[in-house]
């Protein structure tokens, strides 16, 4: 009677598994790829037809015709038109300054686009900008902060950083935005300029600096040149510091014999803390066989490392 496969036979197994393995990689792989492409596809046409909301109620932004309009993602997500939207190809935000185009294609014309919709006499369709990196980079705008007052800019790249404690208040009126061209040419008075504010992945209109975290304050600047839109973009990330110490309970001094029972020192003690995260430490013994005066301390100390100090004295009779 059998017990076991042989080796020849679990070889054989492996074999087979290793062949159905090298079989079904690349159809998971093909899954995989369209479901990326069918996301992405979805996500460009939420993003286009937003542009196409946006154009409807902003007849301003409609071009003549044979002639282009712009719209930028920042613009369309600061005007609540659609929001940040994830490219699964890159697992990132679609960038602000993506750009948009809103065209007009003359009078009763058909161009097969679906975004392509009547207006009045027109026909005006919406698509995704597409032009190479090279082009891009050496065209886009450039877009610098300048501190006029306040609290210091640290210029990182394309970004920059100020660091506040939580009870400063932020004056972004302290702060200039400027804008050049690729000669370095000063077009902050002819660009569009839109601002969008973030803070934990959402939109906000305010920065409460009594919230801690990381608001992200991004400028997106537009330009047209012959019939084509560049954008460029800076963030300002304004960091918020907790600087509130937490709220540390603990009980009143006591007096006890020795003949009395221990106590426990960490009984009615308790931290608050605005980040809803603090640990409580004591430092100190006391010997209840011996009498004697002992002083314990106690030390809450929040994620930020504020800390709040107590004391307490544990008399022995």
């Amino acid at each position: 009677m059998k017990k076991g496969f042989t080796l020849i036979e679990l070889m054989g197994v492996i074999a087979i598994l290793m062949l159905i393995l090298l079989l079904a990689i690349p159809a998971v792989t093909k899954v995989i790829s369209t479901s990326e492409k069918t996301i992405y596809d979805i996500q460009i046409d939420r993003i286009l037809n937003a542009a196409y909301d946006y154009s409807l109620e902003n007849i301003n932004v409609l071009p003549e015709r044979n002639q282009k309009s712009y719209v930028s993602l920042a613009e369309l997500i600061y005007n609540d038109y659609m929001d940040r939207l994830v490219n699964p190809n890159t697992k990132e935000f679609f960038p602000d300054d993506y750009l948009i185009s809103i065209e007009n294609v003359g009078k009763n014309r058909s161009n097969g686009s679906k975004y392509s919709k009547k207006s009045g006499s027109y026909i005006y369709k919406v698509e995704y900008d597409e032009m190479s990196e090279a082009e891009y980079t050496s065209n886009k705008p450039k877009i610098y902060l300048e501190s006029t007052g306040g609290n210091e800019l640290t210029r990182v790249d394309d970004s920059y950083t100020t660091i506040m404690n939580q009870d400063a208040v932020f004056e972004e009126n302290n702060y200039v935005v400027k804008v050049y061209d690729k000669d370095d040419n000063d077009i902050t008075d002819n660009v569009k300029l839109i601002r969008n504010v973030v803070f934990n992945d959402e939109s906000t209109d305010t920065i409460d600096t009594s919230k801690i975290g990381i608001y992200k304050i991004i400028y997106v600047a537009l330009i047209n040149e012959n019939n084509k839109a560049y954008a460029g973009k800076t963030t300002w990330n304004i960091i918020i510091r907790d600087t509130e110490s937490p709220e540390l309970t603990i009980p009143s001094n006591s007096t006890i014999t020795m003949s009395t029972a221990t106590l426990d020192l960490m009984e009615g003690v308790s931290c608050i803390d605005n980040s809803g995260n603090c640990e409580v430490k004591l430092d100190g013994i006391v010997n209840y066989g011996t009498i004697g005066v002992y002083t314990i301390t106690y030390t809450a100390t929040d994620a930020a490392g504020n800390k709040s100090t107590k004391q307490r004295i544990i008399t022995i009779e």
